[in-house]
């Protein structure tokens, strides 16, 4: 067996839990807690859809998730692995089974026992692909689950994922109360149990979430954790309060009044202008980008040079300035520079008559008429309205819809119907990798993995795409993996089954009471190490 405790998939491993190392010193209990004016409200861009972790399907899912649950293992906001649930996790020499040692002494909110029953129950309903639940296809690997002592809990899998470890350390493995699962589907989407820091005070669909401190919370305790104990007044709030707010000005107006305390998602002048005014910002390069699907299952896209006219025709660089006052990176790959086994692509060049001549030859010279959807974000309207301008320059009319983030994710990551016949020809999202891997950013462009069942919203379709994406996802030796990956990489970028725009940071501007703000790898809130200021 291999003690999991160095380097896994180029992620560091730590045993101390990060939420314990919020302060230098004192006592670890909060019953009497921080101030009672602690309460913070936060922007988010979008509502989220759903409060069931399985059943996510955007970064404004993520935000709450984190907060009313914890995972087996959680990656940091640096990349590294926290111990969380779990103390740590033994694998065995084939990649085939993993070994959980789980911690004593935890239970959830409604005074169920963590236990190895209760990790089982879990792992169980993300294995069974049967459910239909958004994120549940990065557990398809899981074969069965077999309970070895109360706090021991073995995973076998059908095959070797090399992924396996980061893909339990993100939002969707977060642990639900077995009662949880046995009520449903709608009370997993509604009424959060689990073992987190903050518990559910109300939700009002579409006006706000709020989260009330659990002052109970296992992970208070150094010495279940071995972190350094917290600060009494020195951490966390009394409550949370999300609510959602597309307008970016609104926003910005709402942070500025006083009326909220934290802003996600701004653009490059807002963020200058607030900084320049006291306020804190934090921007994060993350493991995000980007991109213009084409459904390559519609007739116009079926025709390779119809996809590389549109990669043609629109200038990144000009994008990058324009609305993101170049504080974002060209696209050099589908993958992000920070990426594992990321290998730069020849540029794709800008060439709006070259663009021009192979819509001639495919026989729309006349031009052609396509809908695109993107979502009604402030600044994803204007990515919208910029590429659609360029588009108009070689004769074709983008007409763009802006939806609501909860209707993009039932309409287009649940959409079920025949790819073919999707409402929408193309689509402009950014998608960020939770588990970090190539695994999840590049395979999900198999065949495999069209929606429901996985994130190909291209609908794209390759036999040698798809073979290299299998040899990758199911070895753990590196080399084979980085071979693999280039391939894919390659056929992807030749292929144009979407059109990779930039490398994304993620920007939160907050006041004076907040400290310690973060960003997780993939794009979600990160305040695990957040502080009340007084």
């Amino acid at each position: 067996m291999k003690k999991l405790l160095s380097v896994v998939l180029s992620i560091v491993m730590i045993f101390a839990l990060a939420a314990c190392g919020g302060g230098e010193g004192g006592n670890a209990s909060v019953t009497d807690g921080v101030s009672e004016n602690a309460n913070i409200t936060i922007l988010d861009y979008a509502e989220m859809s759903t409060l069931n972790p399985i059943d996510i399907g955007t970064e404004s899912d993520q935000v709450p998730v984190f907060m009313l649950y914890d995972p087996l293992v959680k990656l940091g906001a640096d990349q590294e692995y926290i111990w969380m649930l779990a103390k740590d996790c033994d694998m065995s020499d084939d990649g085939l089974e993993y070994t959980f040692h789980l911690r004593e002494g935890i239970s959830f909110s409604d005074g169920t026992p963590w236990n190895a029953d209760a990790a089982k129950a879990n792992l169980d309903m993300m294995a069974d692909q049967s459910n239909g639940f958004k994120s549940q296809f990065v557990y398809e690997c899981i074969d069965h689950v077999d309970v070895v002592d109360d706090y021991t809990v073995k995973v076998t899998l059908k095959y070797v994922s090399a992924p396996f470890l980061n893909t339990l350390a993100i939002q969707s493995a977060a642990m639900m109360s077995p009662t949880l699962i046995e009520q449903g589907k709608q009370a997993m989407a509604t009424t959060p149990i689990g073992t987190g820091q903050y518990v559910l005070n109300e939700r009002r669909v579409g006006e706000y979430v709020k989260l009330d401190l659990n002052r109970d919370w296992w992970g208070y305790d150094a010495d279940i954790c071995g972190g350094t104990p917290i600060l009494e007044k020195d951490y966390g709030f009394n409550s949370i309060t999300i609510r959602p707010v597309s307008e970016e000005s609104t926003r910005v107006a709402l942070l500025q009044s006083g009326e909220a305390d934290l802003a996600i998602s701004l653009t490059p002048n807002n963020k200058k202008m607030l900084e320049e005014s006291g306020y804190g910002v934090v921007t994060k390069q993350g493991a995000s980008m980007s991109y213009f699907y084409l459904n390559c299952q519609k007739d116009v896209f079926k025709d390779i040079r119809v996809r590389q006219a549109i990669s043609m025709a629109i200038d990144i660089d000009a994008l990058n300035e324009v609305v993101y006052g170049n504080e974002y990176t060209r696209a050099e790959s589908p993958l992000t520079s920070s990426m594992k086994f990321f290998e730069k692509q020849e540029p794709i060049e800008y060439n709006p008559e070259k663009a021009k001549k192979l819509l001639e030859e495919a026989g729309y010279g006349d031009g052609l008429t396509l809908v695109c959807w993107e979502e009604n974000d402030t600044t994803d309207i204007q990515r919208g309205e910029f590429i659609q301008q360029q588009l108009e320059q070689i004769g074709i009319t983008l007409k763009i819809y802006p939806q609501e983030g909860g209707f993009l994710t039932d309409n287009v990551n649940a959409y079920s119907g025949a790819p073919k016949d999707t409402e929408f020809d193309c689509y402009i999202r950014g998608y960020g990798a939770d588990t970090i891997d190539a695994d999840e950013m590049i395979g999900r462009f198999a065949t495999a993995q069209f929606p429901p069942l996985g994130g190909n919203y291209s609908f794209y379709s390759n036999e040698e795409f798809d073979k290299w994406i299998d040899i990758g996802g199911k070895s753990i030796d590196d080399e084979v993996r980085q071979e693999a990956y280039s391939k894919a990489q390659k056929i992807f970028w030749d292929d144009v089954p979407a059109v990779s725009l930039l490398s994304y940071a993620y920007t939160a501007a907050f006041n004076e009471h907040i400290d310690g703000v973060d960003f997780g790898c993939a794009g979600g809130l990160y305040l695990m190490n957040a502080k009340y200021v007084e």
